[in-house]
């Protein structure tokens, strides 16, 4: 039986990607392709300090007449979105840069389209609600996690009913003009920070191969950045300098990247993205914690795309390759200290009825290839909260 029913396949990328050590040498003439000139530079206040920025700015700094910067924190509110949203449209920038993680990505993408979309940003939470392309926007990613360099969605933290739940502006107008990787940049990433953020683009490639939006090409562009990440990150994190694991890291999430924006996300997210911002946990490992029990969930559906995985890009042979995957990930996870139990996170055994309610009716969507109703989500979140125990 086919695990495919192939019709019209379509897959979306930005309009230029320049991918390696030494790729920060070709901005200058993208800044020059554009005309850009008066630049606003959205980082991470911490770059700032380690001399990142300093660094990348060294190849344009001469060719721009003006160079504003605009720092940000990470798991950006909708709030923050307006914030920045003021200030661009305060003065008078032609191009928009955005150097940093995910959510330094993502409000840069704000930054950028908000001269021309004037409402106030809670209004474009969604698909296709910003009306106008923006000014030029080139990203360029110092962690090898979130993909958003190649995805067309920015994610905020939104208050409803007293609840903060993650969602996205979703729109063609986000995606960059340019995305600069040079996997560098990832050098100076702290050993937690490459564990998390490399988790949460194995999350965007797994669940990229439980969507209901997958096809052959973006099943063979997960099931690459999986294999590239079970095989390098947990040399990146151990060996911070080695410019090998650091390449294929960043080379996986662009892959996962470009998974997740064709795609969209299935179960980890719709969990990770409830807990996240009520237990102010880091995107990655809120995440990154479900996916032994996101590989369990669907493991009839990934079962021959598994079996693709551990003959083809690993060439391994497994009789069980759903167990082991999990015993795989599970191994991964305790070299590098990371949970796997919700009650190690210190989420109260009593709010788990609460946040299967709050998860399906905020964040579930038809991407699931598996349908999902209270009592389903509840049986996972009470599996999660017990821990390993209950998968292996």
């Amino acid at each position: 039986m086919s695990i495919y029913s192939i019709g019209q396949i379509s897959l979306y990328f930005p309009t230029k990607v320049i991918f390696g050590v030494g790729s920060l040498e070709k901005m200058r003439d993208e800044i020059k392709k554009f005309n850009i000139h008066e630049v606003l530079v959205i980082a991470d206040k911490n770059l700032s300090d380690l001399g990142v920025i300093e660094r990348v700015m060294s190849y344009i700094k001469d060719a721009i007449s003006n160079i504003e910067f605009y720092y940000v924190s990470s798991e950006p509110s909708v709030d923050d979105f307006n914030n920045v949203a003021r200030f661009v449209r305060g003065r008078h920038f032609d191009g928009v840069i955005g150097i940093g993680g995910g959510s330094t990505l993502d409000t840069a993408k704000i930054a950028s389209i908000a001269p021309t979309n004037t409402d106030d940003i809670s209004s474009y939470i969604g698909s296709d609600k910003v009306k106008y392309d923006g000014i030029p926007l080139i990203l360029i990613p110092t962690t090898a996690g979130s993909g958003s360099e190649v995805t067309n969605i920015a994610v905020a933290k939104v208050r409803y009913e007293n609840v903060e739940v993650k969602r996205g502006v979703m729109s063609e107008y986000l995606l960059p003009d340019v995305v600069i990787v040079d996997p560098e940049l990832t050098i100076t990433l702290p050993p937690r920070l490459t564990a998390i953020t490399g988790l949460d683009a194995l999350a965007h490639a797994i669940e990229g191969l439980t969507s209901t939006r997958a096809t052959p090409l973006t099943d063979s562009i997960a099931l690459t950045s999986i294999a590239l990440i079970l095989r390098y990150l947990y040399k990146a994190y151990t060996e911070g300098n080695n410019i090998e694991a650091r390449t294929f890291m960043s080379m996986a999430a662009l892959l996962s990247g470009l998974v997740v924006g064709n795609t969209g996300a299935t179960l980890g997210h719709f969990i990770g993205e409830t807990i996240g911002p009520i237990y102010n946990i880091p995107h990655g490992l809120a995440v990154g914690i479900t996916l032994p029990y996101v590989v369990k969930f669907y493991s009839k559906v990934l079962a021959q795309k598994m079996d693709m995985l551990y003959k083809i890009y690993l060439d391994i042979k497994s009789e069980d390759v759903i167990s082991n995957l999990i015993n795989s990930l599970i191994r991964l996870y305790k070299s590098m200290n990371i949970p796997l139990s919700l009650a190690e996170l210190d989420i109260p055994e009593a709010d788990l009825p609460k946040l299967a309610e709050i998860t399906l009716r905020y964040k579930v969507r038809p991407t699931t290839l598996i349908k999902l109703n209270r009592e389903v989500l509840l049986s996972i979140y009470e599996e999660m909260y017990e821990g390993v125990k209950q998968i292996m």
